[in-house]
């Protein structure tokens, strides 16, 4: 395998091929469990220091190791008592900042999995992003260093505590997980035998950088009070009515459910007051809120990113700010690269191209 980390990955990668070159695998099942939860002498590896090992029976008794990669790369490696030979790897979502394991969700550690997750080298709120200012090594550990390390040094545990190696080494993630699992088919194609990538965020510029920038503008025109978006929770609900209303029989049956969102052709400036504001119509400011999340990105033209379905009402609440650190928050800060000031942030009031 030929290491192209950095911050270090070249002696780490160096270090775990010898020590598996160095292991006796044992065919079939895990047969001699380290029963005593025990890593402490069975490997050394560059930059990797365990912080604490214990013996856990939440969804299955297993042995649960802790450690941080370089300076600041947490991971949480899980290794079950009875081993089905695997290894899985669970990818996190947003911004990360704490230890994700996507993997638990689907059951592996109840199935027998070695599974691990991680923090992508920074500790913040998931819709936090200023841990990136004048930090390189952390803005490349979340891009894709940190996911790849923690497998090569999860596996290396994994096959060290087992004393066999691992038959079969995987990955799984959605939304930000789905864009690490791009990351890992692209640059470190050698880390799993097989990876799943579900709704993948991965065009961050466009995705987070125009449209995320174009909803959170309409939902709080005044950058100094981010206390109330335009679209509340009431004015969500009385779009999704309406969306129901108008669409809920196209599968056939009025369930409360849209089979297919993509097949409702439903525009929000339907809900528009004819006259005075009311509770069962959009004023004008409203309108634009709404549809800056649900109509499709244009810029200079050229559709660039599509808006959200019909009835997914849930992106007004993502677009609140009203639990901290939400990327509403971002959007009048000034965009510093590199420690410098290179775009301030935009103003109140300005409209991007439509």
């Amino acid at each position: 395998m030929k290491s192209v980390g950095i911050f270090g990955a070249s002696r780490l990668s160096l270090a775990i091929l010898l020590l598996l070159a160095s292991v006796v695998a044992i065919s079939g099942a895990a047969e001699a469990q380290n029963a005593d939860c025990t890593v402490e002498g069975l490997l050394s590896l560059p930059d990797v220091r365990i912080t604490s090992v214990s013996s856990e029976t939440s969804m299955a008794p297993h042995c649960k190791v802790a450690g941080v990669i370089g300076t600041e790369t947490n991971f949480e490696l899980l290794l079950p008592d009875n081993w089905n030979g695997k290894f899985v790897m669970g990818g996190g979502g947003g911004f990360v900042g704490s230890v994700v394991n996507t993997a638990l969700l689907f059951g592996a550690l109840q199935k027998g999995y070695a599974t691990v997750g991680t923090d992508t080298g920074h500790q913040a709120h998931s819709l936090d992003a200023s841990w990136a200012l004048n930090n390189f090594e952390r803005v490349v550990s979340f891009g894709h260093q940190a996911v790849h390390r923690t497998a090569v040094t999860a596996k290396a545990l994994t096959t060290a505590y087992y004393a066999q190696e691992i038959s079969r080494s995987l990955f799984t993630g959605c939304s930000r997980g789905g864009g690490q699992a791009l990351m890992e088919a692209q640059r470190y194609p050698e880390d799993f035998d097989g990876i799943v990538a579900g709704a993948p965020a991965y065009n961050w510029t466009v995705e987070l950088g125009a449209r995320n920038a174009r909803i959170n503008r309409a939902m709080y025109p005044d950058p100094s009070d981010l206390s109330l978006a335009v679209i509340t929770p009431k004015l969500q609900q009385l779009i999704g009515n309406a969306v129901l209303k108008q669409c809920d029989a196209i599968d056939g049956l009025e369930d409360g459910i849209l089979n297919n969102p993509i097949q409702c052709d439903f525009y929000v400036t339907s809900l528009a007051c004819n006259g005075a504001k009311a509770e069962t119509c959009l004023s004008e400011q409203e309108v634009s809120a709404a549809r800056a999340i649900y109509d499709d990105l244009y810029i200079n033209g050229e559709r660039v990113w599509p808006g959200f379905p019909a009835g997914d009402g849930d992106k007004a609440d993502a677009c609140r700010s009203e639990e901290e650190g939400n990327a509403a928050r971002a959007i009048y800060v000034d965009l510093y690269i590199n420690g410098e000031r290179v775009w301030p942030g935009f103003p109140a009031g300005d409209e991007l191209d439509p």
